[in-house]
């Protein structure tokens, strides 16, 4: 989930929620960010609540008023939908003010302009990734390059802020909401805008086989398209030479670079009935833990069935 809003004089968002966790769905009862001002609030109110459609809708969040500031607190966890909320705030001086912001889902993922490493190592931007590209992945299952078609390609959509995440390499990264870079020290894909995960000075892996460190990563608050890819089996790629991916790639222990396999039961294609046979065997559900490693992530949806027919619905 996303927070998002526009700036209106005397009100100064604070994005609390965002800042802490950079990912979710946020879980009912945690506040999303917090209103302040110049001038102490007396009384709040929501005065409208729609989707992004304009159709009235039940608001998600309700608002707290304590000692002058106005907390918004997630009363419904908002899984795929999205809510536009207008409230009204009265200073002590008599004076109101109104403000908009919205609880959009947005997916975690890269820039345009995001240059991605193909197989012969050549760079294509993202926003021109076709699905018969051959992009350069790492193939954990052998520990060494190789190739791979996109099996996923997400459709174009913007968001109001990005992350920019800057390597002691001179290269930078954007990211939408947060994305995964692989880990040198741990081992595994970690998240770059989580502290603990990814603290500054973790050491990544890049196309050419040498490593960079995270020297300095901020928020920029500005609109900006984003996409993303998952390529087929491997699961990863180069965005601007950085090996990236997504939890799923996690499915085994990683030791230098290659999988540690164990003797796991494998899943029954059954389990994902719908799901088209090509995410199956391109997403390696078989393999996958059910709980698609949620004892390191944020909780995305609640099976790994859910996961796929998420991502299904932003496909190019």
């Amino acid at each position: 989930m996303e927070t998002s809003r526009s700036r209106k004089a005397e009100i100064l968002p604070q994005f609390v929620i965002l800042q802490k966790y950079g990912i979710g769905p946020v879980e009912s009862g945690k506040i999303i960010h917090t209103y302040t001002g110049s001038k102490k609030i007396t009384s709040a109110a929501i005065i409208s609540s729609t989707d992004l459609g304009g159709v009235n809708k039940e608001p998600l969040a309700e608002l707290k008023l304590n000692n002058g500031v106005v907390d918004v607190i997630l009363i419904k966890e908002s899984g795929l939908r999205s809510n536009l909320i207008e409230i009204e705030c009265t200073f002590e001086d008599g004076t109101t003010d109104t403000d908009n912001f919205s609880l959009v889902y947005h997916h975690l993922c890269l820039a345009e302009g995001t240059m991605i490493t193909l197989a012969d190592k050549s760079r294509k931007a993202i926003e021109d990734i076709e699905y018969t590209d051959n992009l350069l992945v790492w193939d954990f299952d052998n520990g060494c390059f190789a190739e791979a078609k996109p099996l996923w390609i997400k459709k174009k959509q913007a968001a109001q802020e990005y992350n920019l995440i800057k390597f002691d390499n001179g290269v930078e990264l954007k990211t939408i909401l947060d994305h995964r870079i692989f880990n040198m020290e741990s081992q595994r894909f970690t998240y770059t805008m989580n502290e603990e995960d990814t603290p500054i000075g973790t050491t990544t892996f890049l196309e050419d086989g040498t490593t960079a460190k995270i020297v300095e990563r901020k928020v920029i608050r500005e609109t900006i398209n984003y996409y993303n890819i998952i390529t087929d089996y491997h699961m990863n790629l180069f965005a601007n030479g950085i090996l990236t991916s997504l939890r799923l790639n996690n499915l085994y222990k990683i030791e230098n670079m290659k999988f540690v396999k164990d003797n796991r039961e494998l899943v029954d294609k059954s389990e994902f009935e719908g799901i088209p046979e090509k995410y199956f065997y391109g997403l390696r559900l078989a393999e996958q833990p059910k709980e698609i490693n949620k004892g390191n992530d944020v909780k995305h949806t609640k099976t790994l069935k859910e996961y796929v027919e998420r991502i299904l619905k932003v496909a190019k």
